[in-house]
């Protein structure tokens, strides 16, 4: 009985503890309250936030998948390295690279007299550059399909075609003139190549024939490497066997060169 009355006392107290404190007291628990609660209000609203936005709950974050493909993706890439040529332009003129870039970025755009001006620096800074032996012919015939209204770029045109082909000479001339004096080159010849297919399109065939038949035994590994790369980039409309062919030849040629060598092999070459 004792101990029922006593547990009795104990809750009495409990329950009328308010009753027995002071008016300061009261007003302190009061605003301590308050306080708790406006805690837990914002607290909720803070959480309520997080869901709706994460649509999830709270804490969690949606994780984002980053793509290489998205980082490089690109919806104008002409104007992109457009805008990466200008920087070029200032920063290395003397770079011959840049022109030859530029003038392949000017030709897709059909930006004429920046063509021309690209393929004049070109051949100012590095005349003998093989890219050139393709793209004077390239601009020759983008001139001659071209519709020029206006009179003043026409004659910017005329006046700077002349000093490019001279007069009576013609572009299949100039390319005659070429391979006579660097097309024992195997980067030379194989644009000279892919110039005569580009002004003949039927013969585009022919002239990988052609390149696939050229005696490398002279060649340096760079002029290798670097026909591999202009075909496996397109030009002459290789098929894969026909890559494989060059690939197979150049490495006969050199055989600890990476860029030849069979996957099998590369991995037992000491590095």
């Amino acid at each position: 009985d004792l101990v029922i009355l006593k547990g009795e006392a104990v809750v009495s107290t409990q329950s009328t503890g308010t009753d027995e404190l002071s008016e300061k007291e009261k007003k302190k628990l009061a605003s301590k309250k308050k306080r708790a609660a406006k805690k837990k209000q914002s607290q909720d609203t803070t959480t309520e936030k997080k869901e709706k936005k994460g649509g999830g709950e709270a804490g969690e974050t949606a994780p984002v998948v980053i793509s290489g493909d998205d980082l490089i993706k690109t919806d104008a890439p002409l104007e992109e390295a457009a805008k990466f040529l200008t920087h070029m332009r200032t920063l290395s003129p003397q770079y011959a690279p840049t022109h030859t870039l530029a003038f392949e970025v000017y030709y897709r755009q059909g930006k004429l007299l920046l063509m021309i001006q690209s393929l004049v620096r070109a051949m100012k800074t590095a005349p003998f550059r093989p890219e050139i032996l393709l793209h004077l012919p390239q601009l020759v015939q983008y001139v001659e399909k071209a519709e020029v209204t206006n009179n003043i770029v026409g004659e910017i045109v005329q006046s700077e075609m002349a000093k490019l082909v001279p007069k009576g000479t013609g572009v299949k001339a100039w390319l005659s003139d070429m391979e006579s004096t660097h097309g024992d080159s195997l980067k030379h010849f194989f644009m000279l190549r892919c110039a005569d297919a580009h002004l003949s399109p039927d013969t585009t065939s022919e002239q990988l024939s052609a390149v696939l038949d050229f005696d490398i035994s002279h060649s340096d590994l760079e002029s290798c490497e670097y026909v591999l790369e202009q075909l496996q980039d397109g030009k002459l409309s290789p098929e894969p066997s026909q890559i494989a062919a060059f690939v197979d030849k150049s490495h006969a040629l050199f055989p600890l060169a990476s860029s030849f060598m069979p996957a099998s092999e590369e991995e037992i070459v000491p590095r």
